[in-house]
């Protein structure tokens, strides 16, 4: 069981982070990059050997179908997962309610609390994320002005229409999103300006309903282990006689023998819930900060591209003051060796991140380029005005009432003013 455990948790955290900046060059990224990419690859490689070219068209065909373009089987699974867990909830747990330990008023409850959650995914799935269209295009475009550093004035060649701030053209939809933070499976839909609400309480309510879930199931196994006597009995623990009550390893083997569904339950839950605390989290710093997770991405690979033109320019004031200065700074013949001192006037907290990306770029850049012994390269702090950031309480306003709506709404006022006045 903790093998299990461990190994699904470990999964779950590969999968989740392994991405992030964070832990570029180590084995949570390598780990990442196998699962999601080196496997398919090998995958290939054997079908290919296997089934010749065909084989891989066939693999390519269906790889398209299911991750480039809308598909709900996701959405299927996600509804099996949920059909499932309350189907054994309600032949396993519900006969024992009331019980010792929880009363009547659960019976109705459990189930509102799954349709609560149900009626988020379908509002997700299935409401307009903001599609931009020339209808609307005039008011997205005064909801966001262009920051003229992750956006300025571009026209979408898919779309052939002016493309606001903070909105992409999906791939997977064929569409233009306006404040489009991904395209998300589960729901088979995009997570935009006016769907982010939905999905951030879809999250929100499953943490609540595992949450609650597990603490439910957790009360009728105590209550049925004490209706049984265990938790008054005496066992003899390590050598030593303890109230059953006082051993928790021995009240889950006792779950696991006598209510092994409701103990797999619990697990499930519990890990669907630290999985989803942890996404919901992530959210709502990026509300905080008022970005997308597409602007997360965006702003990181901004902030390296300066650090990157940066370096190169001091790499060629190096190479040109060693050529009008040969004699200067030679390097120590007898160790072959050269040293590159970094410097930052960031604070603590960009240290390392700055530190391992000029390492990365030295090591892309070969040793036979380094600059000479001493050299000292100030790693710059980069600008990033986000005029999208309002402060935590109008950012979130900003999620639960959609800026573009209030806009439009204001100019359909103004234009029914400007009739009745033209009418008088």
């Amino acid at each position: 069981m903790a093998v299990y455990l461990g190994a699904l948790g470990s999964f779950l955290f590969i999968m989740l982070f392994g991405e992030s900046r964070m832990f570029q060059g180590t084995g949570v990224a390598r780990a990442h990059q196998f699962v999601t990419s080196d496997i398919c690859e090998w995958g290939g490689w054997i079908v290919k050997m296997l089934c010749g070219q065909r084989g891989v068209r066939c693999v390519s065909k269906a790889e398209e179908t299911c991750c480039g373009r809308p598909n709900p089987g996701l959405q299927f699974f996600y509804l099996l997962c949920v059909g499932g867990g309350y189907y054994f909830f309600f032949t396993h747990a519900a006969p024992l309610i009331p019980g010792a330990s929880v009363s009547e008023v659960h019976r109705y409850t459990a189930p509102l609390c799954v349709l609560a959650s149900l009626a988020f995914f379908f509002f997700t799935s299935f409401s307009d994320p903001g599609v931009i269209s020339p209808d609307n295009e005039d008011a997205y475009m005064k909801a966001y002005p262009f920051d003229n550093q992750l956006y300025m004035l571009k026209t979408c060649t898919t779309c052939k229409i002016p493309r606001p701030a903070r909105s992409k053209h999906c791939r997977v939809c064929n569409r233009c999103v306006g404040r489009f933070d991904h395209h998300c499976a589960w729901m088979n839909n995009c997570i935009g300006e006016k769907n982010i609400r939905y999905f951030v309480g879809f999250l929100f309510g499953h943490i609540l309903l595992c949450s609650y879930g597990v603490v439910l199931i957790s009360s009728i196994i105590w209550g049925e282990l004490d209706i049984r006597g265990v938790l008054a009995s005496e066992f003899t623990n390590a050598g030593k006689r303890v109230l059953g009550g006082q051993a928790p390893l021995l009240l889950l083997k006792w779950s696991l023998i006598y209510y092994p569904v409701l103990s797999m339950l619990i697990i499930f839950l519990t890990i669907i819930t630290v999985a989803l605390s942890a996404f919901f989290g992530y959210h709502m710093y990026l509300i905080y900060k008022n970005m997308t997770t597409c602007e997360s991405y965006k702003w990181k690979d901004f902030e390296e591209y300066h650090i990157e033109q940066a370096y190169e320019e001091f790499r060629r004031k190096v190479e040109q003051d060693e050529v009008e200065h040969p004699t200067r700074g030679r390097r120590d013949s007898a160790s072959g060796e050269e040293e590159l001192v970094v410097a930052t006037s960031g604070g603590a907290g960009l240290l390392g991140r700055r530190l391992l990306r000029c390492f990365r770029f030295l090591k892309c850049w070969g040793r036979k380029h380094q600059p000479s012994t001493g050299s000292l390269f100030q790693v710059p702090i980069i600008a990033k005005n986000n005029i999208y950031d309002h402060g935590f309480v109008e950012n979130m306003k900003e999620v639960l009432f959609p800026r573009s709506l209030h806009v439009q709404t204001k100019n359909s006022a103004t234009q029914g003013k400007s009739k009745r006045t033209k009418h008088v």
